[in-house]
């Protein structure tokens, strides 16, 4: 039974780093910040303390189909990002960027493509919680 429980538990543990590197890469956080892990536990909680202000501005830009601001906005949360090595959200950034400079793709779209990073950007907080706590 111990090691049906094990078992178990690898497989839990096995999901849950592949969940976090999908949408996290700490070695890539800790190479530019010199291996530094004090730092990047300062840089996460500083993420986690602000990035939902550059997320709201995001969200309500493309509520008011303001694309410029829009533009700003995903340019700031990607930076802080790719700081932070959050690979995925970094990605559905880049994709809403390109969508919002391609002023024919639907409305829906840009829509569709906020949905992705909200739900992503609560699995990256999540995981650095987790990190940070």
């Amino acid at each position: 039974m111990n090691s049906e429980m094990s078992g178990k538990q690898q497989t839990k543990n096995s999901k849950s780093e592949s969940l976090e590197l999908n949408h996290w890469n700490k070695k890539a956080a800790l190479y530019r910040l010199m291996n530094n892990e004090v730092l990047l536990i300062r840089v996460s909680k500083m993420f986690l303390d602000s990035s939902h202000v550059k997320l709201a501005s995001l969200s309500q830009s493309i509520q008011n189909r303001d694309f410029k601001t829009t533009t700003s906005a995903s340019y700031s949360l990607k930076g802080a990002c790719g700081d932070l090595g959050a690979t995925r959200l970094d990605q559905h950034l880049s994709e809403l960027i390109v969508l919002i400079a391609n002023e024919r793709h639907p409305f829906e779209e840009i829509q569709s493509k906020l949905f992705e990073i909200k739900k992503d950007y609560q699995v990256l907080l999540t995981i650095l919680q987790k990190y940070t706590s």
